[in-house]
């Protein structure tokens, strides 16, 4: 299978790069630095230089050849509005006009979504594709404009929506981990904050199934590692077991997290906002549940989650010591 991917330099990408390689798949990646891609990985797969806001032929033409697109780029971080919207609508609409352009018959558009889309759940209750959606941060409407954009295109295409992914080379949740090895364990104090996870693992895998299934041409589905309840608390305490340190316990205040989203959203007015700690992240910190249920794609695909939490977070913690990360 000739895969065309886009986000292979990311996190997701440089893990699912290796997973479709075994699988005797092709692979050309569409990057805007080649040297992001690490050279193992770089020397096994097709390169095309270009960013999903000006995609030139040279893309067009190696769409030409592809037989089915995984699309992972996203934009996670940003100052405005527009810092999203320019990759994570514009730059799926273009890639959508350039498959266009390509007249290509692909055999499938896998779009990587995430529950932000959809916004959070309430405790105890899970999302599920039938649920309304709301979603509360410029990421997620983003991403939920990125899906709409499929509505209308020729082709199959599949959408997967993933909770809190997490293993090796991913950089947002090596801070709690780097935390726990500075003995600091952070406690949220704002109710019992419930997620869902997923090892990138099994989002490969997911992945994988969405490619090769013959089923359902115009598909969304959640995923989840097996579990759709987490607690926060539960999560974190697995961190520190795998780090093997003694911590303190820090409370964080949920009117600390609220009062430091209004000054962030003062400064982000002044031109003074971090491009990571923004008001939309703080946001999306501070609500109660980001849960949802995998049971439809459990159901349409037979997908199940191989890697459990606690196995997950152990060996990601080992990744990231085995790489000097931590």
């Amino acid at each position: 299978m000739h895969i065309f991917l886009t986000g292979a330099s990311g996190f997701a990408g440089k893990n699912l790069i290796p997973y479709l390689l075994d699988r005797d798949c092709r692979l050309t990646c569409l990057l805007r630095d080649p040297a992001r891609l690490p050279e193992e990985l770089r020397s096994r797969v097709a390169v095309v230089v270009g960013d999903l806001t000006h995609l030139g032929m040279d893309v067009v033409s190696a769409l030409a050849s592809a037989e089915t697109v995984v699309h992972l780029a996203g934009q996670l971080w940003g100052r405005t509005y527009e810092d999203f919207d320019r990759v994570n609508r514009q730059g799926t609409e273009a890639l959508i006009e350039a498959i266009t352009q390509a007249d290509v018959p692909l055999r499938r558009f896998l779009y990587l979504s995430s529950i932000a889309a959809v916004g959070p759940a309430r405790i105890g209750q899970p999302l599920t594709e039938a649920s309304t959606e709301a979603p509360i941060s410029w990421y997620g409407q983003t991403k939920l404009a990125g899906e709409q954009a499929l509505a209308g295109a020729a082709f199959p295409w599949t959408v997967i929506r993933a909770p809190a992914v997490y293993g090796p080379w991913d950089p947002a949740t090596l801070i709690f981990f780097k935390l726990a090895a500075c003995h600091i364990h952070p406690i949220t104090c704002w109710g019992r904050p419930e997620h869902s996870t997923i090892h990138v693992e099994d989002v490969c895998r997911a992945i994988w199934l969405a490619l090769t299934s013959e089923t359902r041409s115009h598909s969304t589905y959640f995923i989840n590692d097996g579990q759709a309840i987490h607690r926060l608390r539960e999560v974190m305490a697995l961190v520190v077991e795998s780090v093997d340190k003694w911590v303190v316990p820090v409370p964080i205040p949920g009117g600390l997290v609220l009062a430091a989203e209004g000054l962030l959203a003062l400064g982000q007015r002044i031109g003074l906002t971090p491009s990571r700690l923004t008001p939309d992240k703080l946001r999306e910190l501070r609500q109660p549940a980001w849960t949802c249920s995998a049971e439809l794609i459990t159901e349409n695909l037979g997908f199940k989650a191989s890697v459990p939490l606690g196995q997950g977070i152990s060996e990601t913690a080992a990744w990231y010591r085995a790489n000097g990360w931590l």
